[in-house]
C-alpha cells in the first residue's frame, strides 16, 4: 500500500471520528480565554466523545446576540444568563426546563430561586458575588462623626449622610450604583429600598409604588 493511499485512509478515518463526536456549544460571560481553554481541555479529556465549543460573550452586547441567535435558529446548546434575564427567555418558550436534571445538585448548591420561574427550574445557579459598603474616614471626621463607629442602622446612615452633605453642595453622604452599565440597580439600590420596607411595584405587579410616601415607626420613604 502506497503512502498516498495510507494517507487518504488516515484522513478518512479522522473525518469519520470527528463526525462521530457530539458537539456542544456553550456561550458564557465570565470566563476569559485562558480559563475557557482549560475548561475545554479538561472536559474533552473526561468526555472524549464530545467536542466542546466555548463562545465568549460581553455584557454590553451579549443580550442582543442571544436574541438574534434564537430568532435565527442558531442558539447554543448551553448558555449563561443573567438572573434578571431568565424569566424573560423562559416566558418566551426558548429555554428547556431542567427539573429532571436537578436531582441531588439541589442539596449541594444554593440560590435556586434565581433560576426558578413558574414553579420550574430553567438553569443551574453557579455564581454568587458578595456586596459590601465602604466609608470615607476623612469625610466622617470632617462631619464631626466618629470614624471608628460608622453607621449601623438606616437611620444612623441617614443622619450621617445629612451631616456629610452639609460639608458642601457637591459632597454627598452616600452613593449607590444605579445607572452604571456594569452595576445593575437591583444589586445595590434595591436592597436599600427593601431594607427600608419599600417596594417598587404593588403586590399585583400592576402599579409602580416607588414614588409613593410610606411611613412607619421604623422608616420613612419620601417621594422621589
Amino acid at each position: 500500500m502506497s503512502k498516498k493511499v495510507l494517507l487518504v485512509f488516515m484522513l478518512v478515518g479522522l473525518t469519520l471520528l470527528s463526525f462521530g463526536k457530539t458537539k456542544i456549544s456553550v456561550w458564557q460571560f465570565m470566563m476569559d480565554d485562558n480559563l475557557s481553554q482549560q475548561v475545554k481541555a479538561d472536559f474533552e479529556k473526561a468526555n472524549p466523545d464530545i467536542e466542546l465549543e466555548i463562545v465568549q460573550l460581553s455584557w454590553a452586547t451579549g443580550f442582543d446576540r442571544i436574541v438574534t441567535s434564537i430568532a435565527a435558529g442558531t442558539a447554543p446548546d448551553v448558555i449563561e444568563l443573567g438572573n434578571t434575564w431568565l424569566a424573560t427567555f423562559a416566558s418566551q418558550g426558548v429555554l428547556r426546563p431542567v427539573d429532571d436534571l436537578v436531582g441531588k445538585a439541589k442539596d449541594d448548591y444554593v440560590a435556586w430561586n434565581f433560576v426558578e420561574y413558574q414553579d420550574k427550574y430553567w438553569g443551574f445557579p453557579w455564581l454568587l458575588a458578595p456586596r459590601c459598603m465602604y466609608y470615607n474616614l476623612e469625610l466622617l471626621e470632617k462631619a464631626g462623626l466618629d470614624p471608628d463607629n460608622p453607621p449601623k442602622t438606616w437611620m444612623e446612615l441617614l443622619n450621617a449622610s445629612a451631616k456629610i452633605h452639609a460639608l458642601g453642595p457637591d459632597i454627598y453622604g452616600v452613593g449607590l450604583c444605579v445607572g452604571e452599565l456594569y452595576s445593575p440597580y437591583q444589586e445595590w439600590f434595591l436592597p436599600a429600598v427593601w431594607g427600608n420596607f419599600g417596594h417598587f411595584v404593588s403586590p399585583d405587579l400592576k402599579k409602580a409604588t416607588l414614588n409613593l410616601t410610606q411611613s412607619s415607626k421604623l422608616h420613612t420613604i419620601t417621594e422621589v
